[in-house]
């Protein structure tokens, strides 16, 4: 007659009472607590992708900024410096001395009198110093002031010079977080032989610290760059330049030659 009785309690249910969507809630409540779930699951896998993503861009930056691969000079049509003008002097006069190349390229931002192949006085000083000056010194010496000044426009210039030169191999002498940076954007302009050597500088903590940011966001700059002759625009370029190591390091290093 439209109802029954419960087998437990007794009482008459009116099943035909219940509307169809009392049946449907747990199906329901079950859906959304699984979308829930799969949308935190993905959420946290997002959020470990993204960090280990920059756990990995940090550590690969780290290597190459501070330990980057290192080559053996080698015999060279040239020797180039890149700059700043400072301690990686000493180690390019002695690889001349050594025999690896009978040009050495200084590479000077403070040059004024472009287009001599002449050094300022200040750098002249310290060639002096390391006896380089000497008759006896087995190899011509080129200042230039490269444009752009940096390290793209270092590399502008080897590749016109050994172009005219017929050169086919350079060894280049940088400081160590500067080695993959510079490899990247000098074999870019420079078909031939390539040789990047380097010397350490002792940095405090906050040195350190600061040339990894630089060395990194120089690092992206390549991205944006990808050919040899490719430029961000003129205030970009200016902007990086100051506020990368542009300090003039060559006069406090002069200045520690009087005491030897």
């Amino acid at each position: 007659m439209g109802s029954r009785l419960s087998s437990n309690q007794g009482w008459p249910v009116h099943t035909s009472a219940y509307p169809q969507w009392v049946a449907a809630v747990p199906a329901t409540l079950t859906t959304q607590t699984a979308h829930l779930r799969w949308r935190r699951l993905l959420r946290t896998l997002l959020v470990a992708l993204v960090l280990l993503s920059v756990l990995i861009g940090f550590g690969s930056t780290y290597r190459a900024v501070f330990y980057p691969v290192i080559q053996q000079p080698v015999s060279s049509d040239a020797l180039l410096v890149l700059g700043p003008v400072d301690e990686k002097m000493e180690l390019a006069v002695q690889l001349v001395r050594d025999g690896v190349a009978d040009t050495l390229l200084i590479s000077d931002q403070y040059l004024v009198d472009e287009g001599s192949g002449g050094c300022r006085p200040e750098v002249n000083y310290l060639l002096e110093h390391l006896g380089a000056l000497d008759a006896s010194f087995p190899a011509k010496i080129i200042c230039f002031r490269p444009d752009p000044v940096t390290t793209q426009g270092e590399a502008l210039f080897l590749r016109d010079m050994g172009t005219d030169l017929g050169w086919s191999s350079v060894t280049v002498v940088s400081y160590t977080p500067h080695v993959e940076r510079a490899r990247i954007l000098l074999n870019r302009c420079w078909d031939g032989e390539l040789a990047v050597t380097a010397v350490d500088q002792p940095m405090s903590t906050s040195e350190a610290i600061g040339t990894y940011f630089y060395q990194s966001g120089a690092m992206v700059k390549t991205l944006f760059t990808p050919k040899c002759d490719s430029r961000l625009p003129p205030w970009v370029e200016e902007f990086g330049w100051k506020v990368s190591d542009t300090e003039e390091r060559l006069d406090p290093y002069a200045e520690t030659l009087n005491t030897h």
